[in-house]
């Protein structure tokens, strides 16, 4: 009896497993990823960035089910198969392999943009001016001596930001949706993820659902090109939009930048009172 009790919690103990691993997106463009799904459990595909369905082998094997827009679940009621399968992350394709069956648990494949996209690194605090010295001596009353004759400036021009983002004024979209347009320029050398899982649009302290459409459509920008999209965000009340956007640099040592708006958004009343 006591055999059968182990046996019953260890089968237990395996169907309550799981399996989690990381896939990156710009390995998946050259190399397809092997995708195992088991029938009577979920796999779950969670993508850094919007996932667009692509192109599916044997779409009589699988089912998928859109669980938010940058989750997809997979489930199949077969048991055993083998063929490919294509998303889109970003606007980037990714190639996988799906193979049916294997251990008894649920598995979770999560897709960063590239393998330090997830590293956010702390950035250092501005030094501290210098305190002025004490021992410098109080001005004299007597009278200024003349200045010299002004020299040509021989300092070299401010270094550029590494990321620019621009954000227009917010425009009407009709059923109170507004549009905000954007830039996003990629000053680095390296490519910049630009992720809207990590984009928050809020009003009143509650989070607004939105859609983003871009130009290149990915959520990676190549090092010194630019950017152009917009981010149409639904339900608004006249007032303020706030606006959170972490953006990261990859490479070796990434930099971040969490970009901050506040946003004006007019009653179409205002807007029409406009000259």
């Amino acid at each position: 009896m006591k055999r059968v009790l182990v046996f019953l919690a260890c089968a237990v103990s395996l169907a309550l497993a799981q399996s989690y691993k990381v896939l990156y997106s710009d390995e998946l463009e050259r190399v397809p990823a092997t995708i195992e799904v088991v029938s009577g459990f979920n796999t779950l595909i969670v993508g850094h960035d919007y996932i667009e369905i692509g192109t599916l082998g044997r779409p009589d094997l699988l089912t998928m089910t859109r669980i938010s827009r940058n989750v997809i679940q997979l489930n199949t009621e077969a048991s055993a198969g083998v063929f490919g399968m294509t998303f889109l992350v970003g606007g980037r394709v990714q190639q996988f392999t799906v193979r049916i069956g294997g251990g008894l648990y649920n598995r979770t494949y999560v897709i960063q943009a590239a393998r330090n996209a997830g590293v956010v690194p702390v950035m250092p605090a501005p030094a501290p001016a210098p305190a002025a010295n004490p021992k410098t001596p109080p001005a004299q009353s007597e009278a200024p001596a003349p200045a010299p004759a002004p020299q040509p400036s021989s300092a070299a021009p401010a270094a550029k930001s590494w990321l620019v983002i621009r954000f227009a004024d917010p425009v009407p979209a009709g059923k109170g949706s507004w549009t905000i347009n954007f830039a996003l320029e990629n000053n680095s050398s390296q490519r910049v993820s630009a992720d809207i899982a990590r984009l928050l649009v809020r009003q009143g302290g509650q989070d607004k659902n939105f859609t983003v459409s871009r130009i290149p459509a990915s959520g990676l920008i190549d090092p010194k090109s630019t950017q152009s999209g917009s981010i149409l965000v639904q339900d608004v009340a006249p007032g303020t939009l706030e606006l959170e956007w972490t953006l990261l640099e990859t490479g070796d040592t990434p930099r971040t930048l969490i970009v901050r708006r506040t946003l004006k958004v007019d009653s179409p009343e205002a807007q029409a009172s406009q000259p």
